[in-house]
């Protein structure tokens, strides 16, 4: 037990020892100081300098989210023969209210105030780093109280420097930071140019997140044009940039994995997910320090999710998705390590502070070659279908022959379509498949079949007349009437329909199925008892080139999908593979 207080004292000892300065050029950074937590915000010095509860501290600090002032203090000793003049640097712009009192041998002080607090206060209209002077004669020792306030989390660094370490210091700060934004400059206006040359929206909201990210760095540091504002208000109205660019990051993920296709659910997830990050920007201008509190809460929720997404997406297929997982994990480590700094879990430095940076910059390069990527295979579809086009015009060109009798078949289209509605009959839909299933084994190329049927059209014959019945078979036929020329329409039956889609796969007929259905939902035909609604129910297939011969074969195959659908109470789409 002896040997543990024994410890403890040892302890505060090294924190409550004086700061003692040998010769100008020394650099003292972390080093040991007291702090008093002010939950009343409203002690004055006199007050403070009578209190005996400050707690050993380092000059690193990490308080966290916290709505106290906090008093530090601590004594700077000249143990040299020059008389010394350093400086007090704070290593963050951002702190609301920095009040300082050099205490001189004989109690009389200097006061000086920084912080965002007093851009309204003040006519100085500048942001800049508290930098406090203390000039020491020889072997002259002052004592320094620091009141420090923040709507934002109580994170920053203090150093003594000399007016060089001043200068070195804030060099370097500035060189990381201008090679950072320089760089997001370049991939600002390269992505940019590529929206404007492609029309993808990823392209503009990749954008929007880097430029967020970038003006949350520049307003941190104080870098042009964030480094002067005209109250306090429109500095933290500018803040608005923080929970902005994850909304955008969010539309972003979103529209990258084609999440509205791949994974709908997510699609409409990540979309709430944005709009609240949107209403967090909004409570910024009235209550900044609760509003980045909850949005970084909900943040450590949201970030991993979006890992789990983007693996869901790689799962699903999507290669894209391997960069998104690469950029989100290099974000998601270091922006860790800051939002458990900013929390007060762990202590300010150079990782905990810079590595957000670092790792939002190594997102930021993996998010650009995903865009990359995804030109890459845009453009290999492109080739694809050129050189798809190129075969089938070789074709035509080594075989007039088929040409002419493709020109025949068309005729015949016309002698033999359907009365009432003008789509094929069930004859030209039997003639036209055969030569296109022979081709499609041939050159082993997709085909499918998609049979619709109007649900309970008895009924609307029987409540509305067969005039009406009339009216909407033609309605439903129209819809039909403009999908691709490629494909082949009929009416074989009442009210039963076909559409033939040669070079299309099963998904891709099952999507075509499902947009005629909806759109059928939204049909309404005008009679004389009344406006009649009505639905449709389908089924998919797709040719078996193994088996298949003929159209029978889907027909039989689409038949007991669409049946199915029926079952499952009508207005549905359902694939037989």
């Amino acid at each position: 037990m002896r040997i543990f207080f024994l410890l403890f004292f040892m302890i505060v000892s090294i924190y409550a020892q004086d700061i003692s300065i040998t010769a100008n050029g020394q650099k003292i950074s972390n080093f040991p100081l007291e702090i008093y937590e002010d939950k009343t915000k409203n002690l004055t010095l006199n007050e403070v300098q009578s209190l005996t509860s400050f707690k050993p501290y380092k000059s690193n600090i990490s308080k966290g989210y916290s709505d106290s002032a906090f008093w530090i203090r601590f004594k700077v000793k000249n143990d040299s023969v020059e008389k010394l003049k350093y400086f007090i640097f704070f290593t963050e712009t951002y702190l609301d209210q920095v009040n300082s009192y050099i205490i001189n041998n004989d109690n009389s002080f200097s006061e000086v105030h920084y912080g965002v607090w007093y851009l309204t206060q003040s006519k100085q209209k500048e942001v800049v780093k508290p930098t406090i002077k203390i000039e020491l004669n020889p072997y002259e020792q002052k004592t320094v109280y620091i009141r420090m306030f923040s709507k934002y989390p109580m994170f920053t660094a203090i150093h003594l420097f000399d007016e060089e370490g001043v200068k070195e210091f804030s060099y370097l700060v500035r060189l990381f930071h201008i090679f950072f934004l320089g760089a997001v400059l370049a991939l600002v206006l390269y992505n940019l140019g590529i929206f404007l040359f492609i029309r993808d929206i990823s392209y503009l909201y990749y954008i929007f997140f880097v430029s967020g990210f970038a003006v949350w760095q520049m307003i941190s540091i104080g870098i042009f044009p964030f480094d002067s504002f005209r109250s306090t208000f429109s500095f933290y109205a500018f803040s608005m940039a923080i929970p902005l660019f994850q909304a955008f990051l969010m539309l972003f993920a979103r529209s990258l994995l084609d999440l509205k296709h791949q994974l709908p659910q997510y699609a409409k997830m990540l979309k709430v997910v944005a709009y609240l990050y949107i209403v967090f920007s909004i409570g910024m201008l009235f209550d900044p320090a609760r509003s980045l509190f909850f949005m970084n809460t909900f943040s450590t929720f949201i970030l991993p999710l979006l890992l789990f997404i983007g693996y869901q997406s790689y799962k699903a297929g999507n290669k894209i998705a391997i960069y998104f997982l690469i950029a989100q994990f290099c974000f998601l480590s270091m922006g860790t390590l800051f939002a458990l700094a900013a929390y007060g879990i762990l202590e300010f430095n150079i990782f905990t502070r810079y590595g957000i940076i670092v790792g939002s910059f190594g997102e930021m390069i993996f998010f650009a070659l995903a865009l990359a990527y995804r030109i890459k295979v845009l453009e290999t579809e492109k080739l694809e279908i050129i050189e798809q086009t190129n075969k089938e015009l070789d074709n035509k060109v080594q075989s007039r022959t088929q040409e002419l009798e493709i020109a025949k078949n068309k005729l015949e289209k016309l002698a033999n379509k359907d009365a009432l509605t003008g789509l094929y009959n069930r004859r030209a839909l039997f003639n036209e498949s055969s030569k296109f299933i022979k081709l499609a084994k041939r050159d082993s190329q997709p085909l499918s079949l998609i049979m619709f049927d109007l649900d309970y059209f008895k009924n609307i014959n029987d409540t509305y007349g067969h005039a009406a019945g009339d009216d909407v078979l033609k309605a439903f036929a129209e819809q039909l009437q403009h999908v691709r020329e490629s494909d082949i329409v009929a009416r074989i039956g009442g009210e039963e329909f076909i559409l033939f889609c040669p070079n299309t796969d099963l998904e891709s007929a099952t999507i075509l199925a499902q947009q005629i259905r909806s759109r059928t939902e939204e049909l309404s035909v005008i009679t004389e008892r009344g406006d009649v609604l009505f639905t449709v129910s389908a089924g998919v297939t797709t040719l078996d080139s193994m088996n298949d011969n003929k159209i029978d074969d889907l027909i039989l195959r689409a038949d007991k999908a669409l049946y199915e659908a029926k079952n499952k109470g009508r207005n549905s789409v359902v694939q037989f593979k």
